[in-house]
């Protein structure tokens, strides 16, 4: 398939550990396949949380970034309320 569109964004976290959790949360996510139209990456480098997505069209483009961003945010404040 051919992804026309990207997304990109870099989480610097406090300390390490935070981005190795969420990314541990948000992982079975990315493996299950919720959409053909966009394909979804996330890294984690020392405190650092990558993520990028490649979509073929906008509105999935825009889906994709909506799940993960929610998702990080929700991992992000469970891990606050500790």
């Amino acid at each position: 398939m051919n992804y026309h569109y990207s997304f990109s964004l870099r989480l610097i976290f406090r300390n390490a550990a935070e981005p190795r959790i969420i990314y541990a949360a948000i992982k079975p996510e990315l493996f299950s396949a919720h959409s053909k139209r966009s394909l979804s990456r996330i890294m984690v480098k020392k405190s650092m949380l990558s993520l990028s997505i490649d979509s073929a069209d906008l509105v999935a483009l825009r889906a994709s970034a909506n799940s993960l961003l929610k998702k990080i945010i929700l991992a992000k404040s469970i891990l606050e309320a500790e």
